[in-house]
């Protein structure tokens, strides 16, 4: 139970800080500046305080990854899936309910592209991120393992700088959820579970090819 404890905080805290982020920003010119370096921080420390816990995962793409991976068994998978889920749409919620009474910006990701080309860069971009995960905590590179954390933060930072504009640099189906439940704007819902889940199953695969060709490491 500590491990759903530990992922429905972690995912809550992480959306908590990208929503109020946006709501404090959405007026200023270094808004995407300042909410991507904040969502990448509040990775970079989520993962060092919760990752002993449950892994730190805050996103069912990477526990789509894990459980490919058989690092999660179906039942943990599904409880991970479900708690990272219910952390955004508590974070929304409370999001919601302090600023009921101001006008706001819930945090929507919406695409500017098409909904092919934004599916294409969600994927391209889960893609790296999990495949950076698998590269950084390889058991026969043991010494990269430390700087996981701060590695998957600057990877959010800039994937979410450079990509936001584009296709909400979403990555994460629990960063759309949350936001898209309070508002009623389900419409790309869709989008921003397929394409994270496909890209990160095809870096699950693609870091297997590492693996083979370094024994140790599986």
């Amino acid at each position: 139970m500590s491990k759903y404890i530990s992922e429905f905080i972690a995912t809550f805290t992480l959306l908590l800080a990208i929503l109020e982020a946006i709501l404090l920003t959405v007026e200023s010119s270094a808004g995407l500046f300042i909410v991507s370096l904040v969502a990448g921080g509040a990775v970079t420390i989520l993962i060092y305080g919760f990752r002993k816990y449950s892994g730190a995962h805050m996103n069912p793409a990477v526990s789509t990854a894990m459980w490919l991976d058989n690092q999660l068994n179906t039942k943990e998978y599904f409880g991970y899936f479900i708690a990272q889920l219910a952390g955004s749409a508590a974070a929304a919620g409370l999001i919601a309910f302090l600023h009921r009474d101001d006008v706001y910006v819930m945090g929507v990701t919406v695409p500017s592209l098409t909904e092919t080309q934004a599916w294409f860069l969600e994927a391209g971009l889960t893609f790296v991120l999990v495949l950076a995960i698998f590269r950084f905590t390889d058991k026969s590179r043991p010494a990269m393992d430390k700087w996981l954390a701060p590695v998957i933060g600057l990877i959010v930072f800039l994937e979410i700088y450079f990509a936001g504009p584009y296709s909400g640099a979403s990555m994460n189906p629990a960063r759309s959820f949350g936001p898209a439940l309070m508002e009623g704007q389900t419409k790309y819902l869709w989008l921003f579970f397929s394409a994270p889940l496909f890209g990160a199953a095809i870096a699950r695969y693609t870091d297997l090819i590492f693996r083979k060709s370094n024994p140790a490491s599986v």
